[in-house]
């Protein structure tokens, strides 16, 4: 399914347009790909949230983002538990 949003506010951050293609089975939600468009910057990611076991696997590539809102949004364990929700890797490019 070919999903578009246009201004959403999402935990208090505005965002322009989000284009995906979505497909869901097995309880896994996959998309290939996302696009985040905003005047402040863009993202692209491909990956699956899995459902059953509340885990996500993408690969993001952006420009211009402010990592500390994207941490400050998404830093904080949900279920009060010692994980850390976002974990992998950060590749900075010039």
């Amino acid at each position: 399914m070919q999903l578009t949003v246009n201004d959403l506010a999402l935990a208090g951050k505005s965002i322009q347009k989000i284009q995906a293609r979505v497909h869901l089975a097995d309880n896994v939600v996959s998309l290939q790909p996302m696009s985040i468009q905003d005047p402040k910057g863009s993202v692209v990611c491909r990956g699956a949230a899995d459902l059953d076991d509340k885990t996500l696997d993408f690969a993001v590539d952006g420009d211009n983002l402010l990592l500390s809102d994207l941490f400050k949004t998404f830093g904080q364990p949900v279920d009060g538990s010692k994980n850390q929700p976002i974990e992998g890797s950060i590749f900075l490019r010039d």
